[in-house]
């Protein structure tokens, strides 16, 4: 990857800083249109790495004074300019896909493009999984999406350098999900590759909670089947396999014992289900 002079960084993003109000006070950004990359990429062949710096520049100056929506579709579009012009830099791709974005009390801004310039960056940079990383962010905090989440974790888990979390939080969001065959085998995945005996008994016990959880979710079925016919929640499940709700009562992988809350929930002492907790640090 091809390191940037920060001198130029900094030069250019004081002199668009200072010429970005013209003497009227109109604001540029949201009319601002970087050139086509094309002819760029013919007529400054020779030149390419110090123009795009230049453009980098006017890019970090377009982030530093980011206030309005516009100013986050202008900034895209430089960094779009940017990674168009040499595809291996990653931090356009990250300015732009974590500062871009925008929220108001009734909607979220510009957050298609910025992941959409992310996941672009992925494909150029395949080996390094911040861009998954910042992405998933993007994922679960603006647009809810856990089970895309969860995809984009799962392949960023797998790249050099990796914090062991990443994996942890896409086996987690792949069985809150019920997608119980990805995350167990995603689990066995990380076990068998693990050098660290620590990291390895992690993802044993991943397994067993994700197998744990697929037996939740089919008890919790057969609870809500007999609610359904029979118009009042099962007493115990025994009950559930006595009257043809369940073809055996299965055990808890993690030496715990399935019970029927009062309010008709499947519980076992082992744990809670795998769901991801945003105030809390993932296990």
């Amino acid at each position: 990857m091809k390191k940037r002079s920060l001198l130029v960084a900094v030069v250019g993003a004081v002199l668009v800083a200072v010429t970005i109000t013209p003497p009227d006070g109109t604001r540029y950004f949201a009319q601002a249109i970087p050139p086509n990359p094309l002819p760029i990429r013919v007529l400054g062949r020779s030149h390419l790495s110090l123009i795009t710096d230049l453009f980098w520049a006017r890019a970090i100056g377009v982030a530093i004074n980011l206030k309005v929506p516009a100013d986050g579709h202008t900034l895209l579009s430089w960094c779009s300019l940017v990674t168009d012009l040499d595809p291996q830099f990653i931090w356009p791709y990250i300015f732009g896909g974590l500062l871009a974005p925008m929220s108001s009390s009734t909607a979220n801004y510009n957050v298609e493009e910025a992941n959409a310039l992310m996941k672009r960056g992925m494909e150029n940079i395949p080996g390094d999984y911040r861009l998954a990383l910042y992405l998933s962010f993007n994922q679960l905090h603006l647009e809810h999406d856990t089970r895309g989440a969860a995809q984009t974790l799962r392949r960023g888990a797998l790249n050099p350098g990796a914090p062991l979390f990443m994996a942890q939080l896409a086996t987690r969001l792949l069985a809150q999900n019920d997608d119980f065959a990805a995350a167990g085998a995603f689990a066995e995945q990380l076990e068998e590759n693990a050098t660290d005996p620590e990291v390895r008994e992690v993802f044993a016990r991943r397994r067993l909670e994700i197998e744990r959880d697929r037996r939740l979710v089919m008890l919790q079925k057969a609870a809500e089947a007999f609610k359904a016919a029979r118009g009042q929640p099962p007493q115990t499940l025994m009950q559930l396999l006595s009257e043809g709700f369940l073809t055996e009562l299965p055990e808890d992988p993690l030496g715990g014992q399935f019970t029927l809350a009062p309010d008709g929930t499947v519980v076992s002492p082992s744990g809670a289900r795998l769901e991801a907790h945003f105030q809390a640090e993932d296990r």
